[in-house]
């Protein structure tokens, strides 16, 4: 195999884009009524990369300057180190991975006057637009209990409304970065196309893969694999699969590689051998939606008018469509909507200009027999979007094609 070496990635965020963020966060604080907001980094960082561009806790009041606390392995050096945020403190000033970060947050509150007040904490609860797969947050009870013990005049609100308004529109540069992110996907993605052939392990394809998300410069690594005979059911796996590859098998991928914490999504799907023409029929028929979905995800429309478009390009023929699209960036962004949930609140909301999403619509047979979550007739393609006033945009440029092998 010749792997190839990593791609020239896009510069660092710099401080307009830092200016920017800040902006936009004290915006949603103020209509809030939010005087300080307090980041997490424990568990799911993607807030405190978005606010401070490295993972820390961060203090950010909504006038006076930003707070940054390190904490864990090497934190008392990472204290010296440049950042967009100036005041930086460790937690343990030895640089222990023993962290109490609600003891060290607790001090930096009082010593700046946050004894009474009003706080947000990021990540206590999901919104429909950031945290969708943790409906419950990700912020350690203990840190919040503590903080609350050391400060209990000091009214705490959840702040996940405030990350979430202000992180859902990406900037130019963010944008620069994901699409930066498709192109490790599909180097992935040409890697599954050359190895996947009968006889060879399953996990020497889906190691390769990964492997070839780490060369192109991945800062950290998603596959999903569903191999097997047309019209079976197939397992879902998010680590090397057992077993080797076979003749008259369906592949089919989720590629998604971050590069610093914000992550994108292709889906290519493989047939080892002679297609069945019902494969072909439900590609074209996903290809056509996919096109449908991306003329459809126009700014201002509401995803229940996305999906009222998309499966009417399913009428007269005899299966179904499936509109599976959900958020990418930082984390498990949203809107989600994919077959396992029921249309909810979100189907009302409006697309807005500048969010990126995966978008793999796919054709289904009609019937009581099918089932969305055993990938039985799996031959779906995607591809990471940014919405525009016109509709969405590729942010990928691999052919839309079925990848056959023998």
């Amino acid at each position: 195999m010749d792997w190839s070496s990593a791609p020239e990635l896009p510069k660092p965020f710099d401080l307009a884009e830092r200016d920017r963020r800040w902006s936009v966060v004290r915006d949603a604080m103020s209509q809030s009524g939010i005087e300080v907001l307090l980041v997490l980094p424990q568990w799911l960082p993607e807030d405190a990369i978005w606010l401070a561009n490295e993972i820390a806790a961060v203090i950010f009041p909504l006038t006076d300057p930003p707070v940054l606390i390190k904490g864990g392995e090497g934190s008392n050096r990472a204290i010296s180190q440049e950042g967009w945020i100036e005041e930086r403190y460790s937690a343990t000033p030895r640089g222990s991975t023993r962290v109490n970060h609600g003891a060290a947050i607790a001090h930096r509150l009082r010593e700046r006057g946050f004894e009474t007040g009003r706080m947000a904490i990021a990540g206590l609860s999901g919104t429909d637009l950031i945290l969708t797969r943790q409906p419950e947050g990700y912020v350690n009870y203990t840190t919040v209990a503590h903080i609350r013990r050391e400060l209990p005049d000091l009214e705490v609100v959840d702040g996940t409304p405030v990350m979430s308004a202000s992180r859902h529109v990406k900037s130019e540069a963010e944008i620069e970065l994901i699409r930066a992110g498709v192109k490790v996907a599909e180097a992935s993605a040409r890697v599954l196309t050359e190895m996947a052939r009968p006889g060879v392990q399953q996990a020497e394809v889906f190691g390769s893969m990964v492997l070839q998300q780490m060369l192109s410069g991945a800062t950290g690594t998603m596959l999903s694999w569903c191999g097997g005979p047309w019209g079976e059911h197939k397992w879902r796996f998010m680590t090397p699969p057992p077993g080797v590859v076979q003749d008259s098998w369906y592949i089919g991928t989720e590629i998604g590689p971050e590069l610093r914490g914000y992550n994108c999504q292709v889906s290519e799907p493989v047939v080892v051998g002679e297609p069945d023409p019902m494969a072909l029929e439900l590609f074209e028929l996903g290809k056509i939606a996919f096109a449908a979905t991306c003329d459809a995800m126009r700014a201002g429309r509401t995803w229940r008018e996305v999906e009222k478009q998309v499966k009417s390009v399913a009428e007269g023929t005899p299966y179904d469509v499936e509109l599976l699209v959900h958020g990418r960036g930082l984390g498990s962004e949203g809107p989600i909507l994919i077959p396992v949930h029921d249309r909810g609140p979100e189907g009302d909301l409006p697309l807005m200009a500048g969010s990126t999403f995966i978008v793999k619509p796919y054709g289904y047979p009609l019937g009581p027999s099918y089932a969305h979550v055993t990938r039985s007739h799996d031959v779906t393609w995607g591809d990471t979007v940014v919405v525009t006033d016109h509709g969405a945009e590729r942010l990928g440029t691999r052919p839309h094609e079925l990848a056959v092998i023998g």
